[in-house]
């Protein structure tokens, strides 16, 4: 099979590019240094390396249940701000207040949307109190509280001395219009701070199955190409 290197780049640039689209997400990752894009409620903001070194460029948003950066809001109120989802209590108790930040966008193709997050905390190890998540299309998912696994004294940020390092999930969505937020709210009672950071939110197209064929030829024709050179 010949290989013309006009063609060869033409479909590997191309295969290229589609696979590597990236859905149009709103500032995220918070290098405005505010929370332009976002909608929030009660105590969210937008911290620097001073605070928390990030994971990508120089800023990370901020959620947290107690105060100290804006006034946390009540269960139901968070609540209602995404859209009636049940806020789950656990052995402590049920949630109180708390705080949120959450975005709509639209993806034009199927992708996979992934995020970093720090869980920090003045809580006791152990204890059990006060929880952090990811809102996504309706649907709540819990991410730490201060009795899950590794929560540590050494990966505290200022003025939060325990919680987690940051760490990434990631999330297949089909294409269409989605909503993506992020939560922190305290159980029990309202006492001590806990918090969430996020940052670096990116968003993959995943290629369709010829797409990824053509990406392949494409590499290959580079390839031949630079061997015959």
């Amino acid at each position: 099979m010949k290989f013309h290197n006009h063609t060869q780049l033409v479909v590997g640039f191309a295969a290229l590019a589609a696979v590597s689209a990236q859905a149009q997400v709103s500032n995220p990752s918070f290098e405005t240094g505010t929370l332009s894009g976002w909608s929030s409620v009660g105590s969210a903001s937008v911290q620097d390396s001073s605070f928390a070194v990030p994971t990508q460029g120089s800023y990370q948003a901020f959620v947290n249940n107690s105060g100290g950066f804006g006034a946390p809001v009540d269960a139901a109120t968070l609540s209602g701000f995404f859209g009636g989802v049940i806020l789950p209590g656990n052995f402590q108790g049920l949630a109180t207040d708390g705080s949120g930040i959450l975005q709509t966008f639209t993806l034009a193709a199927d992708s996979t949307i992934s995020f970093d997050w720090h869980f920090a905390t003045n809580e006791s190890i152990g204890s059990g109190y006060d929880e952090t998540f990811y809102y996504v299309d309706g649907n709540l998912t819990l991410l730490a509280n201060s009795d899950s696994l590794g929560v540590s004294i050494s990966y505290g940020v200022t003025g939060l001395d325990k919680g987690l390092p940051y760490q990434t999930v990631s999330i297949p969505l089909s294409a269409g219009t989605h909503t993506l937020g992020f939560g922190s709210y305290d159980t029990s009672d309202t006492s001590v701070t806990t918090g969430l950071l996020i940052d670096n939110i990116t968003t993959g197209e995943v290629p369709e199955p010829a797409t990824a064929a053509l990406a392949g030829l494409g590499i290959a024709g580079l390839m031949i190409t630079r061997r015959r050179k």
